[in-house]
């Protein structure tokens, strides 16, 4: 288990030419700047701009040989125009990312998921910039639901009756641990993700951070997470679907189902093992965005 919710050193990072990106910086979890891609043959694969995390103005997608794939002009990652594409298709998504719900309305097949990732984020409390007097437990007594609102495991086996019969429900959370998956949606030809579960973090007597419950996120996003306001006026849903948080991984799904910790204990070494995986994602998204387009 980690230490703490997030390293003492800050995983601050501009990314050089010798992993294919130039002036992006990366900041425990969100990408800001100007991106470059390229292709092992030094052939530029993607450019483009980002705005803590979401794509932002023009960005155009090349295939290796360095013909043009894709032009798409972005507000946001969920709001989109294609341009110009190689095979003279395109698709073009236009939901704001207040409205990022109503993507859960459109139809989604198996077969429109190209790829998919799933990933553990751990979030600390300050990003969601609650009110200091709240508090998540009391509220959630207030809920009137017959929803099942705790569960003492991350895949929602095992029901808790109530708030009073959560052991450590007591503790001062210190962040949320949020379970997602990332997948790529050929019918807009974009990456979409969803939040699977959230569970609120304390840490123990002996400094480790240990998760209190789980919450399955999509049967009380709108129930819980929407009413909890912050001191900025957004609610725990918008920041969580705007992806603007500073984060750690946790752990990304693998055959031995280890933690970024179990597979190193060396800090500096998880920072970069943080950087890798979120690379993955949006290097994957380029290259089926290419695919689609050429």
């Amino acid at each position: 288990m980690k230490k703490s919710i997030l390293p003492t050193l800050t995983l601050l990072i501009f990314l050089t030419p010798l992993v294919g990106f130039t002036q992006l910086l990366y900041d425990n979890g969100i990408y800001s700047g100007k991106y470059v891609s390229s292709y092992p043959n030094g052939n530029k694969k993607a450019t483009g701009r980002l705005d803590n995390n979401q794509r932002v103005g023009n960005w155009e997608f090349y295939a290796e040989n360095g013909e043009l794939a894709a032009r798409i002009d972005y507000i946001s990652n969920t709001e989109f125009e294609t341009i110009e594409t190689h095979n003279h298709s395109a698709s073009s998504l236009k939901v704001p990312l207040k409205e990022y719900d109503r993507l859960f309305l459109l139809p989604l097949e198996e077969k429109s998921v190209l790829w998919a990732k799933r990933v553990h984020r751990d979030i600390p409390l300050s990003e969601f910039k609650l009110s200091p007097e709240f508090n998540f437990f009391g509220y959630l007594k207030t809920i009137q639901t017959e929803k099942a609102l705790y569960f003492a495991d991350e895949e929602f086996k095992t029901q808790i009756k109530n708030a009073d019969s959560i052991p450590h429900s007591h503790e001062l959370i210190i962040g949320y641990r949020i379970k997602l998956d990332y997948f790529y949606r050929i019918d807009f030809n974009f990456m979409d993700f969803r939040i699977v579960g959230i569970a609120p973090l304390y840490k123990t007597s002996i400094g480790t951070t240990e998760e209190i419950c789980w919450f399955y996120y999509h049967g009380l996003k709108d129930l819980v997470f929407e009413k909890i306001i912050n001191t900025n006026g957004e609610s725990m849903k918008t920041v969580l679907q705007t992806k603007n948080y500073h984060s750690t991984i946790y752990k990304e799904l693998n055959v031995a189902n280890k933690t970024v910790e179990e597979v190193s204990k060396d800090e500096k070494e998880r920072m970069l093992l943080y950087l890798e995986i979120d690379n993955s994602i949006l290097e994957a998204e380029n290259d089926l965005i290419i695919k689609s387009y050429f």
